[in-house]
């Protein structure tokens, strides 16, 4: 990603909050697990996500709906006093139509949050995005 696409990703993820409310009621309406223990994306770290490899994350997208996501691995990236560095591997369905960008991503134990995704390229059970952090360790 060049510097240009980072920038227009940012006023992107801008965008994606300011949908993020709205996107969490109209899902919420339609969620097979309890909302009520759902949180605002605010607990995002290495340990939250590393719960959560093999499950499903909701990728939700104003035109083309709600896709299932699966988080498959977390990369572990170089070691930096003070961050946390990794990235997470998500499997979508052969049939996603979605493209590197943000969205508004749900989840049980994760709340909902803003996420740029990235391709990863594909695998034999369809293609995989990618999304990087690099986050104060607390």
């Amino acid at each position: 990603m060049n510097r240009r696409e980072f920038l227009a990703s940012g006023s992107v993820t801008l965008a994606s909050a300011t949908l993020l409310s709205s996107a969490a009621i109209n899902w919420s309406e339609t969620a097979a697990i309890d909302t009520k223990n759902l949180l605002s994306g605010g607990n995002l770290c290495r340990a939250s996500f590393a719960r959560c490899i093999d499950s499903t994350f909701q990728l939700h997208h104003t035109v083309i709906g709600s896709i299932d996501l699966k988080l498959t691995s977390l990369i572990d990236g170089p070691s930096i006093k003070g961050h946390e560095q990794f990235s997470l591997i998500f499997q979508a369905p052969d049939t996603s139509q979605i493209g590197p960008g943000t969205y508004v991503m749900a989840h049980a134990d994760s709340g909902f949050f803003p996420l740029y995704l990235d391709s990863a390229g594909n695998d034999a059970h369809g293609p995989l995005f990618r999304a990087d952090f690099n986050l104060t360790a607390v």
